[in-house]
């Protein structure tokens, strides 16, 4: 079965960041092993790989990349991606994935008092 994910530069730019600049991760293998794993309620971990990062204007609209699931062995990742609802497939997909790395901490606070954000961490009033 070929599975088709799509990362749009809109909503997935870290995943696409990913995907364009770091060579080394072998991007396809890692999603698969990561579903692999949420299907089989195993534990995979990924560290984000380092490297230079390109101008956000040089970088695609979208990229279509396929993932192929070798049947039987895959059998039971193709009926969980069959179940998903049509139309979040693609979402779900990628935030499986999103959540195999630590996450990452933002420069921005969000006070309770003021519900105002700002990147040096000071009140806004």
């Amino acid at each position: 079965m070929k599975l088709t994910v799509r990362l749009y530069k809109r909503h997935d730019l870290d995943l696409l960041f990913l995907y364009k600049q770091n060579s080394d991760f072998n991007f396809k293998s890692q999603m698969k092993a990561a579903l692999k794993a949420h299907v089989r309620n195993e534990m995979v971990r990924n560290e984000i790989p380092s490297g230079e990062c390109q101008a956000v204007s040089k970088l695609p609209s979208v990229v279509q990349l396929h993932i192929m699931l070798d049947l039987p062995d895959d059998e039971d990742i193709a009926k969980w991606v069959k179940s998903i609802t049509r139309g979040r497939r693609n979402n779900l997909i990628k935030n499986v994935f999103r959540n195999t790395f630590p996450p990452i901490e933002a420069p921005y606070r969000l006070y309770a008092e003021t519900n105002k954000f700002d990147e040096r961490g000071k009140s806004n009033d």
